[in-house]
């Protein structure tokens, strides 16, 4: 059991945008138990002078430069920062022997995001709970913690469903749809920042903001795919050099094949994710309902036995009945602070996030070179071709 049990981890916040306002707010209010906000990084003037007014109490660092020249004052930082940032942030973080959770996409790319990884691993080496400053004390008591705020995965609906694929309720998989073109957003939204919605600034469109939430949930229901081809378009909605709207095919080892399709410029839009096995179809609608299309006689066994020529098995449907939802970041908070604490499993290890940044690198190269990618990528491949997405946007703008 971690020898800092008891103790509340001294959480920095790492940007002070619209998601580290939220953050701010949710580690300051003492909701989450055993954690508490000691400092937020912020170089903008108006968002410190907010800071000080909001949070008087909390320690503001100009720059992260002078944020970490006084690590020993924190345990653990919450990065929420541009996808650029990530990597570098999260690096010198684990060789200060510091905590991370770190926003989604733990990077834009499987190359960078795999240096993350290899910090981490030398962090939770070099700095074990046994390392002591001079003195005696334990400067960060716990081994560095890593995560990534895939906070989806915190829903009812979502673990219910992930419950019941891996207990065999819908027996062997067949067939996966998702159709989730309700992230419509505006010309404003993608000029809220300077970063948005860039190869440059943002490495990507829809496939490395949104989508990285339904890509995570999609291998952490299914597991990664043999393969995927992508049909995506680049500015079909609005005039932008990254992609606004995505279409996926994945395919798997066994009789599993999947499909999403997703856009950012249409309204009314859908999330409904449909899945099918041998013993029914479960749907999972708004990210709140599941129903279940339950067969009588699975269809394998009822392929065996039918003697009618358009014979096919009988079902019963039912609603799923659900607890009802909590905070979800709140929720991914509390288990960050409870792996530190007490040794819990953490609910999204760093280490996973990568699965679905390597499914929106797959699906970019599949557009660009026009031909099914086989996974692993090949990391340098993908590195290289995002390079000259930014080349050549930097020609165009």
């Amino acid at each position: 059991m971690p020898d800092n049990e008891g103790k509340k981890i001294r959480m920095v916040l790492v940007g002070y945008g619209g998601m580290g306002k939220q953050y701010a707010g949710m580690m300051a209010d003492g909701g989450i138990e055993g954690l508490t906000l000691c400092g937020i990084c912020c170089r903008n003037q108006e968002g410190q002078q907010e800071i000080r007014q909001r949070y008087p109490y909390v320690r503001i660092y100009e720059d992260t430069d002078h944020m970490f020249d006084h690590a020993r004052e924190f345990d653990g930082i919450l990065i929420a920062t541009p996808h650029r940032t990530h990597v570098a942030l999260g690096v010198r973080a684990f060789r200060q022997g510091l905590h991370v959770l770190v926003e989604k996409p733990v990077g834009v790319s499987t190359m960078e995001a795999k240096q993350l990884l290899s910090a981490h691993r030398q962090a939770v080496e070099t700095h074990s709970p046994l390392s002591r400053e001079a003195g005696g004390r334990s400067r960060h008591p716990a081994k560095p913690a890593f995560a990534v705020m895939f906070n989806l995965r915190m829903l009812p609906v979502w673990r219910k469903a992930h419950e019941m694929i891996r207990g065999g309720s819908l027996g062997s998989l067949t067939s996966a749809l998702w159709i989730r073109n309700d992230w419509y957003r505006s010309p404003c939204y993608h000029r809220s920042s300077p970063w948005r919605s860039s190869w440059t600034g943002e490495g990507g469109g829809m496939l490395i903001n949104q989508c990285q939430h339904d890509l995570d949930l999609w291998q952490w229901l299914f597991g990664m795919p043999e393969s995927v081809r992508a049909d995506l378009g680049y500015g079909r909605f609005h005039s932008l050099c990254v992609d606004d709207s995505v279409e996926l095919k994945f395919q798997y080892s066994g009789h599993l094949r999947g499909n999403y399709l997703a856009s950012s410029g249409e309204s009314p839009g859908v999330n409904r994710l449909e899945i099918w096995g041998t013993k029914g179809r479960l749907t999972v609608e708004n990210n709140e309902t599941l129903t279940f299309d339950e067969n009588e006689t699975a269809t394998d066994e009822f392929a065996r036995i039918n003697q009618e020529i358009y014979g096919k098995p009988a079902h019963q449907s039912r609603n799923i009945i659900l607890e009802a939802p909590d905070n979800t970041y709140r929720l991914m908070l509390q288990n960050f602070a409870d792996h530190i604490r007490y040794g819990r499993a953490l609910d999204v290890p760093g280490e996973e996030g990568l699965n679905a940044l390597e499914l929106a690198n797959a699906a970019y190269l599949s557009s660009w070179f026009m031909e099914e990618i086989r996974l692993p990528i090949k990391d340098e491949v993908y590195q290289n071709a995002l390079a000259a997405q930014v080349r050549l946007e930097k020609t165009l703008l």
